[in-house]
């Protein structure tokens, strides 16, 4: 299946679940079965044969057919199409062709290959090169939030206004497929594919420490939907934003960790060397490495979370024996609010 359509798609999640499941070697007794992704004693993974689904209780993974075998084999959203189509589409019953050459190790790991877990770079580039910051948001960006139009520029923020335009167009370039393994669509619970940026607003790339666009940020335009104020592409495991200046940084420059893009850019826009953590609760113990030579600034929001997560952080770090400092920016709450106070009092 070197091109897979959505009604094929369709057909292969249709597939009995539990035939598959049972033809992969998963062990179900009453429609349960002991999680291959996690250590368990006590069955935690159930099938749900009227809506041909699966659900882990203990570690909440949870999908279709095509996302089961992902998971089991470790496999690609393509090679598991691939896969289910040969087995079950194309006569195979023996189940020692293919569930016979997977570990009980190899499955347990499974997990982190999952579809999307690997950036698609080249893809995000061309989408990037591709679009363009409309002036509304330019002037947004400038006028409401301060930032510097040199930074907005360099680090290529774009706007993505017509999400009917966009995704006919890059799904005619691209295919199905490979935007299901990018992470630009997904596969829901009901097994339908769906965009994931769903409504329209400004892009922010997560430039990698080698200059590669690793993941893209969406900030839907206002109003934010409930819950939701950024969206990154399904799946894909996320970076630092700008993680590209550590390169320019010399060891024992000051370097600024914010939350966020936003806050990010406002840092640069001061002249100052900055990096941003996606969400505070998401920082990742191998960015240590990244940021241990510098004076690490840690300028995380003035609200509950912020804080909280700013003290892990600085513990993480000195128990490194790493130069770090909590920054308030209190009465404000954000480094991006203090900006825009700042250049207000300076016009006046």
């Amino acid at each position: 299946m070197s091109h897979i359509s959505k009604d094929e798609i369709k057909s292969l999640e249709e597939i009995d679940i539990l035939k598959v499941a049972k033809f992969l070697g998963i062990e179900i007794k009453n429609k349960k079965s002991l999680c291959f992704l996690h250590d368990e004693k006590t069955p935690s993974l159930s099938f749900d044969s009227k809506r041909n689904r699966w659900r882990c209780f203990g570690c909440s993974k949870h999908g279709g057919v095509i996302n089961l075998v992902m998971q089991y084999r470790g496999l690609t959203f393509h090679d598991a199409c691939n896969w289910i189509q040969s087995v079950f589409r194309g006569g195979h019953t023996d189940s020692g062709i293919f569930a016979g050459n997977v570990s009980k190790k190899q499955s347990v790991s499974a997990h982190l290959i999952n579809y999307g877990a690997n950036p698609d770079i080249n893809l995000y580039s061309e989408i990037i090169e591709s679009l363009v910051l409309n002036s509304e948001d330019m002037e947004y960006l400038k006028r409401e939030r301060a930032l510097a139009e040199s930074v907005i520029c360099q680090n290529r923020v774009k706007s993505l206004d017509n999400l009917a335009e966009f995704y006919s167009r890059v799904e005619a370039k691209y295919g199905v497929v490979r935007l299901i393994d990018a992470g630009l669509l997904k596969v829901d619970e009901n097994g339908e594919i769906k965009k994931s940026w769903w409504r329209p607003g400004i892009l922010f790339p997560f430039y990698s420490y080698e200059g590669k666009i690793e993941n893209i940020q969406m900030r839907p335009y206002s109003p934010f939907p409930p819950n939701v104020k950024y969206i990154f592409l399904s799946g894909i495991r996320t970076i630092l934003y700008n993680e590209q200046t550590l390169r320019t940084c010399d060891i024992g420059d000051s370097l600024y960790i914010c939350e966020g893009a936003i806050d990010t850019l406002s840092m640069l826009s001061k002249g100052l060397n900055a990096v941003g953590v996606p969400g505070v609760s998401n920082f990742q113990d191998d960015w240590i490495d990244l940021i241990g030579q510098f004076n690490v600034r840690i300028l995380f929001d003035n609200d509950t979370a912020g804080i909280k997560n700013a003290g892990k952080l600085i513990e993480k770090l000195r128990k490194k024996n790493i130069s770090a400092s909590i920054l308030s920016v209190s009465p404000f709450n954000d480094i991006n609010e203090m900006l825009v106070s700042e250049r207000g009092r300076n016009e006046q």
